[in-house]
């Protein structure tokens, strides 16, 4: 999961391409999203620990205007299901997108 976020090659907020991580918009505590692409945002060392975790209304703020009101709000329906996080199925899904990337990057 991480490294599909980091392989979009720059921070998402200042465009930094050096020391990117992988991000969630919801917590990884929340099984249901954690491994959910579109749940992922790749942002700089900096971005990540000194403004999304010490600011993490502005984070939300960004998210929603970036990212749109309705994947916001989705992604936390999701995360709020009842039932256990269907970690198979999330597997599945990311290996197709890895094999998606592959193949982007063979074009």
């Amino acid at each position: 999961w991480g490294r599909l976020i980091r392989a979009r090659g720059k921070c998402e907020r200042c465009g930094k391409t050096t020391g990117l991580q992988a991000a969630h918009i919801i917590s990884r505590n929340y099984g249901k999203t954690r491994h959910l692409i579109e749940n992922g945002v790749a942002l700089c060392n900096g971005c990540h620990i000194f403004w999304a975790h010490k600011e993490p209304d502005e984070f939300v703020d960004w998210i929603r205007k970036t990212r749109g009101e309705d994947t916001f709000y989705r992604l936390r329906r999701i995360a709020n299901q009842d039932g256990k996080a269907d970690y198979e199925t999330a597997y599945l899904l990311l290996k197709e997108e890895e094999s998606k990337e592959n193949n982007l990057c063979q074009q």
